[in-house]
């Protein structure tokens, strides 16, 4: 088996695709793969897919980035046919190791996907030799793409609150379902206008809105008119956290003002003790 097949196989391809030839830079730490495909091979269209395949039309150069091969960055350089369907005409086929219009190859995106879950992304990107705002693409795309096939139609009892986007008043709501402990649905803001965004969520997706039996949220009053305005007959609760940290500042108030107003008083045992004691 010479480099060329080891590289195919290391890689899975399977025919019509095979390594045309490898070069290996060390001094600048680079490895090329380029890729190509038997003549008179045929491909599907990327938007029927017909079973028979279509003839090549023509071909465009590509390049993906792959896995760092040890230290060295690895790229997949490839004759991409452009088929011609009988039914759309003209089409960029898709290829089997990179999804469309991605510069990288899949086994790089699920390895930085996998990364970002445990990491920063500025840090992988320093580990994967990558700029962090193409790693935020990559994320953003199969956010999207996750949320987008989300299955939301059990959701009944969420709950809203909001976090610092960063220093200053820069909120983040969002909405999780309760019962199955998972975010459904993100907003920029705090205002009464973001409930309102996440009743057009619902709707986008054929969700009524009477579906959602119960809603939990702190005590902010645009969250309790939007929810009121929105979901009119759906119970709200305030929760738990922040009904009892209203109720220990209540009580430390009231000991604050005994322990000014209040005298102390000395026990038989010479002690004294304030009215926090009493």
């Amino acid at each position: 088996m010479d480099e060329n097949h080891l590289f195919a196989f290391a890689l899975g391809l399977t025919p019509p695709w095979f390594i045309e030839k490898v070069s290996f830079e060390p001094e600048q730490k680079r490895l090329d793969l380029f890729l190509d495909f038997k003549r008179g091979s045929k491909f599907p269209c990327p938007e029927c897919g017909c079973r028979e395949g279509c003839p090549v039309h023509g071909t465009t150069e590509k390049t993906w980035r792959h896995l760092d091969f040890f230290q060295h960055q690895a790229f997949l350089t490839a004759r991409v046919p452009r088929i011609e369907c009988p039914t759309h005409g003209v089409r960029l086929t898709n290829v089997p190791w990179a999804r469309p219009g991605s510069g990288f190859t899949l086994h790089f995106e699920a390895m930085a996907l996998l990364m970002c879950q445990q990491m920063p992304v500025g840090g992988v990107a320093k580990v994967m030799q990558a700029k962090p705002n193409t790693l935020w693409r990559l994320l953003s795309h199969y956010v999207v793409k996750a949320v987008e096939d989300a299955d939301y139609s059990d959701v009944r009892d969420v709950g809203t609150d909001e976090c610092a986007e960063r220093k200053g008043h820069n909120y983040i709501t969002t909405v999780c379902d309760l019962d199955h402990s998972r975010v459904v649905f993100v907003a920029e803001g705090r205002r009464k206008d973001t409930v309102r965004k996440f009743g057009t969520f619902l709707d986008r997706r054929g969700i009524p809105m009477e579906q959602i039996r119960k809603f939990c949220a702190d005590m902010w009053e645009p969250y309790r008119l939007g929810i009121t305005e929105e979901f009119p007959g759906t119970p709200l609760t305030f929760d738990r956290y922040h009904v009892v940290k209203l109720f220990n500042r209540a009580i430390d108030l009231v000991r604050w003002k005994e322990v000014r107003t209040v005298p102390l008083q000395r026990t038989a045992g010479g002690c004294d003790c304030g009215a926090s004691g009493r």
